[in-house]
């Protein structure tokens, strides 16, 4: 007689083998606990079987166990350990840089104010690295600065561009101004 274990906890099917006879009870096989003679049903990928003991039963639920998905309060990765379907706050689609979840569309949508302050940041440290140029001893002669002077302006003019931030339009630094052409 085949037995077929289950989960004490989930009820989730584990492993059948064949059961051992009683050896006060010839003929009588014994059965250990959270375990059943009804065969588990076959199931599909991303399902698993699952022991109902009220009714006696087994029955289908969604598999996710080992799955990542991702917290729609944080967009950090986590791992499914439980059976049944995902819970609403977890999503199976894992975020992009400077996204937020959207509730209402039930997916992630660009966070402007996160993608604003990313440009604004990585502007601001583009004009610190060029501050020298400006400076009274700086190398550069006359028409280097007024290049440099023009980045600086195009920097700052940034976040007034048409599609700002998703779609920024980044000025080309100018060279340095000094012999060898180098660019800083």
């Amino acid at each position: 007689m085949t037995i077929y274990a289950y989960d004490a906890a989930t009820g989730a099917y584990l492993s059948s083998k064949e059961a051992r006879e009683s050896p006060l009870e010839p003929g009588t096989f014994l059965i250990p606990a959270n375990a059943t003679t009804t065969a588990p049903p076959n199931v599909a990928a991303g399902q698993a079987a699952v022991w109902d003991a009220d009714a006696g039963a087994w029955t289908t639920v969604e598999d996710h166990r080992g799955e990542k998905v991702y917290s729609t309060g944080t967009g950090a990765a986590v791992e499914v350990t439980a059976l049944g379907a995902l819970p609403g706050h977890v999503t199976a689609s894992a975020p992009g840089e400077y996204q937020r979840w959207d509730a209402e569309a039930n997916a992630w949508a660009t966070d402007a104010d996160a993608l604003a302050a990313a440009v604004r940041s990585a502007r601001d440290a583009k004009l610190s690295a060029c501050d020298w140029t400006q400076l009274p001893d700086s190398p550069l002669d006359d028409d280097a600065k007024a290049d440099w002077r023009t980045y600086r302006q195009a920097l700052r003019d940034l976040p007034g561009q048409g599609g700002f931030p998703a779609s920024s339009a980044w000025p080309k630094e100018p060279t340095d101004g000094r012999e060898n052409g180098s660019t800083v």
